[in-house]
């Protein structure tokens, strides 16, 4: 009887474990990204939500990996990540900071800041300062507006992409710096329909800055995750599905 007792409780016990070890397995394959509302990039409004959270969640499944997206204000986002509630920071730039307790894939795309203007407006320019020849708006404390005004360029400080876009139009500002798939698709979907056919953008960068799954330092996995996103990356580049992925959503990368 004793035995049949010690068999039932080595059984019982190992029924536990098993069941303790396959969910930790499953949840080393669950993935909680932390980004912020960024359109078109990621949205909780848009399809896919949005272009980049389509090639991540893709990257991720094609790796076996179960990608979950939570949209945070950016703050509360990083704080996540780097606290470990949380395992990966979303369109993350790269700073000597935050390599402190992440650590970063392979660029995802890059965040390339150009000037728009009317069509019908001829302008061109080499070098930031040739910018300074011109009336050029930017949204008030952007990061590009700072890269400018150390070039030399006097920026008018607009509260908005939607008010700069109307400037432009009108002709009191000569240009308007920004993202520019922000911008293109600001344009086509928050515009009155005749913006697109009248104001185009010049496709010399204003600066850029590229774009990163920053990954936890205290997911104990973290650095067997990094190599798997970054294979599966260049697997989805390779085999055209990430330009097709960001044309179906309506963007082309001019060279």
């Amino acid at each position: 009887m004793r035995r049949l007792l010690y068999g039932f409780i080595f059984f019982i016990t190992f029924l536990m474990q098993i069941s303790w070890f396959s969910q930790a397995f499953a949840d080393e394959l669950d993935v909680d990204v932390a980004t912020l509302e960024f359109q078109p990039y990621v949205s909780e409004h848009l399809p896919e939500n949005g272009w980049a959270w389509e090639v991540c969640s893709t990257v991720l499944t094609n790796m076996g990996y179960r990608p979950k997206l939570h949209i945070y204000p950016w703050a509360r986002a990083v704080a996540l990540v780097k606290q470990g509630q949380a395992d990966a920071l979303y369109l993350a730039n790269i700073n000597e900071e935050r390599r402190k307790w992440a650590v970063f894939s392979n660029p995802i795309g890059d965040e390339i800041s150009v000037v728009f203007k009317r069509k019908d407006f001829t302008a061109n320019f080499t070098k930031l300062k040739d910018l300074a020849d011109y009336k050029v708006g930017g949204l008030r404390d952007a990061h590009v507006v700072k890269v400018l005004e150390t070039a030399g360029v006097d920026v008018y400080p607009v509260a908005s992409l939607q008010q700069g876009f109307k400037l432009v139009f009108s002709g009191r500002l000569d240009m308007l710096v920004t993202d520019s798939l922000v911008g293109l698709h600001m344009l086509r979907t928050e515009m009155p329909a005749d913006y697109p056919e009248v104001i185009d953008f010049i496709s010399t960068p204003v600066d850029s800055s590229r774009l990163h799954l920053a990954i936890s330092r205290k997911r104990p996995d973290h650095l067997q995750l990094q190599e798997n996103f970054n294979r599966g990356l260049e697997q989805l580049r390779q085999s055209g599905v990430y330009s097709e992925i960001l044309a179906k959503h309506g963007f082309l990368i001019r060279e």
